[in-house]
């Protein structure tokens, strides 16, 4: 029995059909569960945030937006921030997406530093949705990149993430306030 040019492409086409179905089955398996973001959140969502370095609640601190500026709080003091650096901090936050999953391992989190000795980062929303991160160990890769180790309070997952948080969300109090004043304003 003789094919036929048509029975020929006919069968081409089925045989690119089946591969395009079996390649994007495959890609979707390999992604499997990794999300795209750590944080699904931009920076207007943001009305305040909570820090903690190394969950050490005397160091305890407290960054808000009141009358369109920003102040940070510690106890009964209250200071004006440094605009500029809070936007810093606030761009470093929208990019925190993950580059690699690290660990799922919860005895390999003082490694990461996203145990007690991280900074607890908590983020509270206009929509009064708070997310909890612990940031942990800065990394890293070939002196170009920066990677910070970030976990999610209520996760196992480690994740690297290329963002620098040692410069912003990891500074202490001071770091934040404005440096041209830094007595009290309320």
């Amino acid at each position: 029995m003789k094919l036929k040019n048509n029975h020929l492409i006919l069968f081409l086409f089925f045989i690119i059909v089946l591969v395009a179905v079996l390649f994007y089955f495959n890609r979707k398996k390999e992604k499997g569960v990794f999300p795209d973001k750590v944080l699904s959140i931009t920076a207007k969502e943001i009305v305040s945030l909570e820090i903690t370095p190394s969950f050490d609640t005397d160091k305890k601190f407290r960054v808000y937006k009141k009358n369109n500026k920003w102040f940070v709080s510690s106890g009964s003091r209250t200071l004006e921030a440094d605009t500029t650096f809070v936007n810093s901090a606030l761009a470093e936050i929208e990019k925190i997406r993950p580059d690699r999953l690290v660990t799922r391992d919860q005895s390999l989190w003082k490694e990461y530093g996203v145990d007690s000795s991280g900074t607890l980062l908590i983020i509270h929303l206009k929509n009064d949705k708070t997310l909890s991160v612990v940031i942990g160990n800065m990394t890293f890769q070939d002196d170009i990149y920066v990677s910070s180790y970030i976990r999610l309070t209520n996760q196992n997952e480690v994740f690297a993430s290329e963002c620098y948080l040692e410069g912003t969300i990891k500074k202490d109090i001071m770091g934040w306030v404005r440096k041209t004043k830094k007595e009290g304003l309320q």
